[in-house]
């Protein structure tokens, strides 16, 4: 409430007067409310966003995190009644779906409580082998599973081991990239080349549980290729692009020419024929040219690579326009 003061005044005739004065009220209104299990129990150290303008992305406003009574308050909220807001609850242990709430701010308060799922989890050990060298751990690999409704990803660790919680309950594909490595389907397929796993083995999450997979293999290593390029007459040429192309004319990766004319493709996910060209930007006083001098891709020499394969030397001349 407001306090209420009084102000003394000197007034004509030497009297005083008392002037009634109203110090101003806190601005801003107040959101507030408590965050739930499915059975109505409060859950405490819940991530609480809230949002203004619109139900998508919006203006974050602030963060906080539910108190031991699953309660949560965000002060001095600027809008009026009628103005949208959405507060998302994201649980860090993973044990929760990840929930939003859209609502219309109420007056000087507005109480929004809110229920958030039993999620599962997916959990498994990822390695990688090369050829008859024992398995290694693959610490640079990324899991990433996706249904209908959710999608998640997770590193791994540096034991070669992942968890990943916030799952709501479905079917789940899964798949494993490693950038030493060809793209993975689970169960140890090799992926189709910039295709999806879609027709992989799937895994079921079952809510407030959790599924351990089988152990992943990576074995399929990336290729390397790598060379030169230069004018017609040997100076080397920085900032070109180099691409590599399946023989089905897909683009596998790419790279750009350093100071003296050097290039690398590192990730090559491909077992077959590749082509290779170099291509000038706009304003360059070079013709684009396949490997070997060739104008376009149909008359480019194809280059053949296995899992692994180290392909170095591949020199392109460019001439000029």
């Amino acid at each position: 409430m407001a306090a209420i003061c009084a102000m003394v005044v000197l007034v004509a005739g030497g009297t005083t007067a008392a002037i009634a004065t109203t110090s101003a009220a806190p601005s801003g209104a107040v959101v507030t409310g408590t965050i739930f299990d499915p059975s109505g129990y409060p859950l405490s150290g819940i991530t609480v966003q809230l949002y203004r303008d619109g139900p998508d992305e919006g203006t974050l406003v602030g963060t906080t995190t539910t108190n031991d009574a699953g309660r949560y308050r965000f002060n001095g909220v600027e809008g009026t009644t009628g103005d949208s807001y959405r507060i998302q609850g994201a649980d860090r242990s993973g044990a929760h779906v990840s929930m939003d709430s859209t609502f219309d701010l109420t007056g000087t308060t507005t109480t929004r409580n809110a229920t958030m799922r039993l999620a599962g989890f997916i959990q498994g050990k990822v390695s990688t082998k090369i050829g008859t060298a024992p398995a290694q751990r693959a610490t640079q690999a990324f899991v990433s599973a996706d249904s209908e409704d959710a999608a998640a990803g997770v590193q791994v660790s540096s034991k070669g081991t992942f968890r990943m919680g916030n799952l709501p309950p479905g079917t789940y594909v899964l798949t494993f990239l490693d950038r030493a490595f060809a793209y993975q389907c689970y169960d140890n397929i090799r992926a189709p080349f910039h295709g999806t796993c879609a027709r992989s083995t799937k895994v079921t999450v079952v809510a407030g549980r959790t599924t351990t997979i089988n152990p992943q293999v990576l074995s399929h290593p990336n290729s390397k290729v790598s060379g030169t390029v230069t004018d017609t007459k040997g100076a080397p040429l920085e900032g070109i692009q180099v691409a590599v192309y399946t023989d089905t004319n897909r683009v596998v990766n790419d790279s750009t020419t350093k100071a003296d004319g050097t290039w690398a493709v590192n990730s090559v996910d491909w077992v077959g024929k590749i082509k290779v060209v170099a291509r000038t930007y706009s304003g360059q006083p070079y013709r684009t040219t396949w490997y070997k001098n060739a104008v376009d891709f149909a008359h480019g020499t194809p280059i053949a690579v296995k899992d692994g394969s180290t392909i170095t030397g591949i020199k392109i001349a460019l001439p000029a326009k």
